[in-house]
């Protein structure tokens, strides 16, 4: 091999080799590049989701202003048992909430121990009236469902049932509960052979 081919053939390898070297060092900077740009998708991705979680805290806040506002239909007796009894009433239902029974199963259970509970609790010495007491448990029993439903599916299908029967749930029980009150004074009258009481209660409506 003559010496022009030596440095020819040495010369393409040295381009060949540069050549190798140039590609390579690109596709490190290309690699690089889309890296950075990964990592700025990425964070673009979370600010978005960072937005959506903001949004969708407005959306709750702006529902229960909402429900705040509707809540203002009580008199302020009825407000002011809500606020005297709210923390028995949390009591009284939590371990139900809390329970994987059907959405209508535990709302039921849910009516029937706030009902329990309101039967027996006074204001200002005196028991509760039937019409406050019907407010107050339906407006109770909504921010109960809030406060202690913390999966925002199961709160949903809830809120459905609630604004779809809880007032007829509440009517039924509510007339249950009278009929069981009066079975209960039949019987005591019947003991104490008090036969005028007994016809007076019977037509009694």
């Amino acid at each position: 091999m003559s010496n022009t081919e030596v440095i020819d053939t040495t010369v393409v390898e040295l381009v060949e080799k540069n050549t190798v070297e140039v590609v390579r060092e690109v596709l490190d900077d290309v690699k690089e590049d889309i890296k950075v740009a990964a990592e700025e998708v990425k964070e673009t991705v979370e600010d978005v989701k960072d937005t959506v979680d903001e949004v969708k805290d407005k959306v709750e806040e702006i529902t229960h202003t909402i429900d705040d506002v509707f809540d203002d239909k009580l008199t302020e007796e009825q407000h002011t048992i809500l606020v005297l009894f709210y923390d028995d009433a949390k009591a009284a239902v939590e371990i139900i909430a809390s329970s994987s029974l059907p959405a209508v199963v535990k709302l039921t259970k849910m009516i029937g121990a706030l009902m329990k509970l309101f039967e027996k609790v006074q204001h200002h010495g005196k028991a509760i009236s039937g019409s406050n007491k019907k407010a107050v448990v339906m407006a109770i029993m909504k921010r109960l469902l809030k406060d202690l439903i913390p999966d925002h599916d199961v709160l949903a299908e809830l809120l459905t049932v609630y604004h779809d029967n809880a007032e007829y749930l509440l009517e039924t029980l509510a007339d249950v509960s009278r009929s069981l009150n009066v079975v209960t004074e039949i019987a005591e009258m019947a003991e104490s052979g008090c036969c005028a009481s007994i016809l007076s209660l019977l037509t009694k409506k």
